[in-house]
């Protein structure tokens, strides 16, 4: 059999939130478990939404960003709780070190995945064969042979469950791309190893919103151009890709064949920035009106910085006058005063620096406030998800990644409009033409 060229795994502990919960009430086990707040004193659910659920409540048609009382309805024995504040970061933390005893290219890029680099462990692996006890996990044997990375999944998975009590599944591909969507296609528990010569076939298999960077948006534009199946882009002559899509189109089909980059524990581009810029149609005079939508363009930033497994270090403000005139201040978060958290992916700790920012340059440049552009960069760019933290702030971190775990969900599976904060929700109604500066950007 011939040798793996790179090889990357990528593993997804299955609804983590779920999980952790699971595990700090095991009495809970074998029944359906919906996070996202328990009921008021009077019986009632009030506006609160579905944070995450396990599999079992996932049976009775509950999904994430459901109004807890819909999820009631249809899942009445179900056992509603509210989220295990505090204990995210620490069973996390826990199922990261065992990943790190196995292989030293460990790249966490969220609290409940990572993605693992196995060059090397060959030899290491084929020692383990037979040696996974405990229940078998589940594979897809039509894109892989008996080989290797099937015994290092195995044996991963079984260390992690006898350690954490945590479920995961695991992906293993050429590359980032391939690990991804493997991860996820036979869940829970499950494990599917792609091999280079198979990653064409296993991805035309698939619907188009599977693959990576798809989104509602990109998928719509596909399918205006004829590419309705994850087959057509396989199948397609990379240079009519590139006519009609790109060069984001030829780096797709690279990636979805499984040929595409030189490293494939790491994106193959350096992301340096992420920006997010707003021209009015009408000059803003108003404070409040550019905090909005610094707000609401933080929150799009963000959401892309989740999306990639990174961290922010810095951030910048700009705005650009009535008379073109332009003036932009940053700030590093490793500064006293940003908080001195070094890097984040948190709206939460973005906002009041960006706030302090914008007060500053308003002082600083004493002009009458007229403002036709406004934008928010993200640089100094990290791969990780967790930050520097207080030590009174623990459960509150925890609290906040899970609600925008449950807001991304929401995104990704209906659009980024369809969640907002409140305060960011009124920016939607001003006419504007909106302008998106990140390498990676849609066609």
């Amino acid at each position: 059999m011939a040798p793996w060229p790179t090889i990357v795994a990528h593993l997804d502990l299955d609804c983590f939130f779920a999980q952790v919960v699971e595990l700090d009430h095991p009495e809970y086990r074998g029944r359906p478990v919906i996070v996202g707040g328990g009921p008021r004193p009077d019986g009632s659910f009030g506006r609160g939404v579905v944070c995450t659920s396990n599999y079992l409540a996932r049976s009775f048609g509950v999904r994430t960003a459901m109004p807890i009382a819909q999820a009631a309805r249809l899942c009445p024995d179900a056992v509603i709780t509210h989220a295990a504040h505090g204990r995210y970061s620490e069973v996390s933390s826990q199922v990261m070190a065992v990943c790190q005893r196995f292989t030293p290219a460990v790249n966490v890029v969220g609290i409940d995945e990572a993605y693992l680099g196995l060059e090397g462990l060959e030899r290491w692996s084929r020692g383990l064969l037979g040696r996974a006890e405990g229940p078998a996990p589940r594979e897809r044997p039509e894109f892989w042979d008996t080989d290797w990375p099937i015994e290092f999944a195995r044996h991963l998975q079984q260390v992690i469950r006898d350690e954490t009590a945590m479920s995961a599944s695991i992906g293993i591909g050429p590359n980032r791309f391939i690990a991804k969507i493997a991860s996820g296609y036979l869940k829970p528990a499950g494990i599917t190893c792609v091999r280079p010569g198979n990653a064409a076939r296993f991805i035309a298999g698939l619907p188009l919103r599977r693959l990576r960077g798809v989104g509602p948006v990109t998928e719509q534009k596909l399918r205006r151009r004829g590419y309705t199946h994850a087959s057509h882009i396989v199948n397609a002559d990379p240079e009519q890709l590139l006519a009609d899509l790109g060069e984001w189109g030829v780096e797709l089909w690279h990636k979805a064949r499984g040929e595409h980059g030189t490293d494939p524990l790491h994106e193959q581009r350096e992301r340096k920035s992420i920006s997010r810029e707003r021209t009015f149609s009408t000059d803003i005079r108003s404070r409040d009106d550019l905090v909005t939508t610094l707000h609401a363009l933080t929150a799009r930033a963000t959401f892309t910085l989740r999306e990639k497994g990174l961290r922010a270090g810095c951030v910048s403000i700009k705005l650009r006058y009535d008379d073109f005139t332009t003036f932009t201040r940053d700030r590093s978060l490793a500064d006293a005063a940003a908080g001195a958290i070094g890097a984040t992916d948190h709206d939460a700790d973005l906002l009041p620096v960006i706030e302090a920012l914008l007060d500053e340059l308003i002082r600083s440049t004493r002009r009458r406030l007229s403002v036709r552009l406004v934008g928010v960069k993200l640089s100094h760019l990290a791969p990780g998800s967790h930050r520097q933290m207080r030590l009174d702030e623990g459960a509150e971190y925890d609290k906040r990644s899970a609600l925008y775990a449950a807001a991304d969900a929401i995104r990704a599976r209906h659009g980024f409009d369809a969640i907002s904060s409140a305060r960011a929700c009124h920016e939607r109604k001003r006419p504007a033409n909106f302008r998106t500066r990140h390498p990676d950007a849609e066609p």
